[in-house]
């Protein structure tokens, strides 16, 4: 466990073997498991998050299994895939896989405790009927564990042990939500598919995902021969001026950040910055917002802003202050901190290809 370091695999620091003081020193991840978030905190999670979770579990098993020799996780279920929040939306670790990768292939485990379900949800066919345990067997419990992600259910929830064994073994499968979308849902079936050799590996099920994500984002080829008709479609504000959270005054600079499917914007007269998702109705303020002003928590008429993916935070040119400011992205922040102070009038923001200072 120690020697293995990725960012989509929980690290492993240490081990107390003190008598009677056992303990595993391991990587905190705030959120939880995906089955806490899925199935007690009720987390409702768009279906860009829903496939960057899959991405994510989906890079940590590929790792385990290119490794020479390959790991086995054995035991992929959502209690074992841990979260935590990143930038707008979550990073996703794998845990638990050595402690899989020496357990007994036919050690029994059906009920972890009485709060938590058995193992056999998520327990590919040929495992149920004492077969090796191979790299498609993880392949099938990762599917399940898409199918939760769809459905948002625990998988064959109050159904007895003997039940769901009977059913799996059967070639029967849980339902598919019909607002699943389609590649997903396909990708779903290939994986618990009841023969190992007709389920992808690890590698193709990554490709399958990023074509989902791409799908999500609705870019149309624009012919060469394309006319422009004179009206654009609003992605942000556009319900006359006001300071509302849907509502925008004098926006400027903005920034569009691909990697999470969202806008920044310097909404100026409104002395503040607004972060707006693609799609979404409402903005949310994630700088400035408490009237115009020069303190640490106040902007005054911002023009511009850019995000600094290196320290998750906005580099915001506060123009009427004459000050470059950062202000963290993470939640809970709620005052900037001075990098450049005073500008000059004629200072132009965007021209600085230096890196800012940590």
């Amino acid at each position: 466990m120690n020697s293995v370091r990725y960012p989509y695999i929980v690290t492993f620091y240490g081990a107390c073997t003190e008598t009677g003081k056992y303990a595993l020193v391991m990587e905190y991840m705030s959120l939880g498991s995906l089955y806490k978030i899925l199935h007690k905190d009720k987390l409702s999670l768009d279906w860009f998050n829903r496939l960057s979770v899959a991405l994510q579990a989906a890079k940590g098993i590929n790792y385990l299994h290119k490794l020479q020799p390959p790991i086995l996780h054995r035991d992929i279920k959502s209690l074992n895939l841990l979260l935590d929040e990143f930038r707008a939306g979550y990073i996703v670790k794998v845990c638990d896989f050595g402690l899989a990768q020496t357990r007994n292939e036919t050690t029994r485990q059906t009920v972890l405790t009485h709060a938590l379900p058995c193992t056999l949800q998520w327990t590919a066919p040929e495992i149920l009927r004492l077969k090796k345990h191979t790299n498609k067997s993880d392949v099938y419990s990762l599917g399940i564990v898409y199918w939760e992600l769809a459905a948002n259910e625990i998988p064959y929830d109050e159904h007895q042990n003997a039940v769901i064994r009977e059913f799996v073994l059967s070639g029967e499968r849980l339902d598919i939500p019909q607002t699943t979308p389609l590649k997903f849902a396909t990708l779903i079936t290939k994986c618990w598919t009841n023969e190992p050799k007709d389920r992808p590996d690890c590698s193709q099920i990554i490709d399958i995902i990023e074509q989902c994500i791409e799908d999500q984002i609705i870019i149309p080829n624009i012919p060469v021969d394309a006319t422009w008709q004179p009206k654009g479609t609003t992605v942000a504000g556009g319900m006359g001026e006001g300071n509302d959270s849907n509502q925008l005054n004098h926006p400027l600079g903005l920034f569009i950040d691909d990697d999470d499917q969202m806008i920044v914007i310097a909404d100026s007269d409104n002395h503040r910055i607004v972060q707006w998702k693609i799609g979404d109705t409402k903005g949310q303020v994630v700088a400035g917002g408490k009237g115009k002003g020069n303190r640490l928590n106040q902007l005054n008429g911002p023009t511009d802003v850019l995000i600094d993916k290196e320290t998750n935070s906005f580099i915001i040119c506060d123009y009427g202050n004459r000050r470059v400011v950062r202000w963290s992205h993470r939640s809970g922040t709620t005052q900037g901190e001075i990098l450049i102070e005073p500008l000059i009038e004629s200072a132009i923001f965007g021209f600085v290809d230096e890196p800012l200072p940590p």
